[in-house]
């Protein structure tokens, strides 16, 4: 589950993570 407000990234960090979307830039960090 994630949890945070609105517009702090919630939608993307979860098409990342089930690979929908690439990262533009930087990193993810998965711990």
């Amino acid at each position: 589950m994630l949890k945070g407000p609105s517009g702090s990234g919630k939608s993307a960090l979860a098409a990342l993570l089930a690979g929908l979307r690439q990262p533009e830039s930087g990193e993810l960090l998965l711990w």
